[in-house]
């Protein structure tokens, strides 16, 4: 494996390595979004990557990631206490 990844052009390992699918653990995916549910519940301690897990689950939906819907939501609103809490917690 390390042959291969230091064999990959750098732009190419920098993606691979922005990649949530890629870097996910099996319990931060959601469920297949061809299956019906309306409820997805994240439960776990503090650092097991709730907020990084729903963050990235809102911007596949935004932007249409085939992993995980069949349409772009397109627009989203990011709602938080404080402009600071949005900004230092999800952007």
């Amino acid at each position: 494996m390390t042959a291969f990844l230091a064999s990959l052009p750098p732009p190419l390992l920098r993606a691979l390595a922005l990649d949530w699918l890629h870097q996910a653990r099996p319990d931060q995916l959601p469920p297949p979004w061809e299956d019906d549910w309306t409820t997805w519940a994240v439960i776990g301690g503090r650092g097991c990557g709730k907020t990084r897990t729903g963050a990235e689950w809102v911007d596949a939906l935004a932007r249409g990631d085939p992993a995980f819907t069949d349409a772009a939501i397109g627009r989203i609103a990011l709602v938080g206490e404080t402009f600071a809490d949005v900004r230092d917690v999800m952007v």
